[in-house]
């Protein structure tokens, strides 16, 4: 399970166990979307800094920073095959994004 917030992190947990095993930091605003691939390797995040995020779920390790959109991101959505990102924007944009790795 993955979450977003007001702290600016991104928080992942084992909820089985009801802990959380990793906090990811880097964005400058409040988190305000957060999605996980279907393979469970990668995490994207946006936030109201207008940027999006790419994580490695396993370690924590920040992959990308994407920047589009002119106002905060509303939400985020991996597409077909883990290969895409889809966000959505205040700014009354929707962005497709290649999850490359680099």
């Amino acid at each position: 399970l993955v979450c977003g917030g007001e702290a600016r992190t991104i928080r992942v947990w084992d909820w089985k166990n009801e802990k959380v095993i990793r906090t990811l930091a880097g964005h400058t605003g409040q988190v305000s979307a957060v999605a996980l691939s279907g393979d469970g390797r990668r995490i994207v995040s946006g936030g109201t800094d207008n940027l999006l995020k790419l994580w490695d779920a396993a370690t924590g390790a920040e992959i990308m920073t994407m920047a589009g959109h002119a106002r905060h991101v509303a939400a985020v959505a991996f597409g077909a095959n883990d290969s895409q990102i889809i966000s959505a924007g205040r700014d009354k944009t929707i962005r497709l994004w290649r999850a490359s790795t680099r």
